[in-house]
């Protein structure tokens, strides 16, 4: 496993043109992956590539953690991304909304990917394949009766632009990925369908099982895609935003008392594997429109901003 460490650079070694430079990529950000561990953290930041300056140059020759939102900010696949590390469930909330509510932060996301580790509902999922949502069902709040689960929660389709760049991955996807960190080296396949997003860890093969009765054409299931959407919500009513909301994640466990961290790199590592084929193939341009990088908005920078900037820098280790 690659470990991936952020190394503060002092305020008095960051030039003022470098912090332009870095304002200015991270204002045309328009992707953001949210991952809740390391593992996925981790995962994210393989495939993190230098942010340029508007000539292509690369700043710093790594991804660097933009300091308004603790954010690694750089190219992932042919976009312009921030990758942000939050607590789990409704803890991430606060970080996401801060991420992008703040002027100094991300003002033209499009998108924002749920990318990580999920539960399986069945072993026709094997362990280190990948869902993909197609639509998310939010169980929050639900009604419990006996054995019974009744949902008071949306189900919301993942939009249309969104839905075209995930759609099916190519076949030699699946075909030319095996991961080192799984015992037997299996190849991951992804599966589209509805993901399932509760407040609670579900741990507890009883629970699941009820869950999946409630929406029995559930792929799986996992605990932020909720916050998303609420976050999402939030930013139409408030900002009139429109941001696009997918949750794609890796196959870890099955939501059962088996559920333990022997499968969270492999799954998160094919979930972010996955998400880079996907908008590679894409060409970089999907995201864009009409409501996409607005350059008068882009080329004002605020120097009272902090101006601390801090790097990446990657040690090779064994899984």
């Amino acid at each position: 496993m690659k470990k991936i460490d952020p190394v503060s650079l002092p305020v008095h070694q960051t030039d003022e043109t470098t912090v332009k430079a870095v304002q200015l990529f991270a204002r045309q950000v328009v992707l953001i992956l949210h991952t809740c561990n390391n593992n996925e953290f981790r995962a994210a930041l393989e495939r993190l590539e230098s942010p340029t300056t508007e000539d292509g140059s690369n700043i710093q020759g790594r991804p660097i953690v933009y300091p308004q939102t603790g954010s690694v900010v750089g190219w992932f696949a042919s976009y312009r991304a921030a990758v942000v590390l939050t607590e789990q469930g409704n803890e991430c909330r606060g970080i996401l909304t801060e991420a992008l509510t703040c002027i100094e932060s991300f003002p033209n996301v499009q998108v924002i990917i749920g990318a990580g580790i999920a539960y399986a509902n069945d072993q026709k999922c094997k362990l280190g394949d990948v869902l993909i949502s197609d639509q998310i069902e939010t169980f929050l709040p639900y009604k419990q009766t006996g054995d019974q689960i009744t949902n008071r929660g949306p189900r919301e389709r993942i939009g249309p632009n969104v839905r075209r760049v995930f759609k099916n991955p190519a076949k030699d996807w699946s075909d030319r990925k095996s991961f080192t960190c799984s015992k037997d080296n299996q190849k991951s396949v992804a599966h589209v369908g509805c993901i399932i997003s509760t407040p609670i860890l579900v741990s507890d093969g009883t629970l699941r099982d009820k869950l999946r009765e409630s929406t029995p054409n559930a792929i799986g299931g996992e605990m932020e895609g909720w916050v998303l959407l609420e976050v999402r919500s939030r930013l139409k009513h408030l900002l009139q935003k429109e941001i696009e909301v997918i949750i794609i994640k890796g196959v870890a466990d099955y939501g059962d008392i088996r559920k333990g961290d022997e499968w969270q790199w492999t799954a998160a590592k094919a979930a972010m594997d996955c998400i880079h084929y996907c908008l590679k193939r894409s060409g970089g341009n999907e995201f864009y429109g009409k409501k996409g990088i607005h350059r008068k908005l882009l080329c004002r920078y605020d120097n009272t901003l902090p101006i601390q900037i801090s790097i990446v820098r990657e040690l090779d280790n064994s899984c």
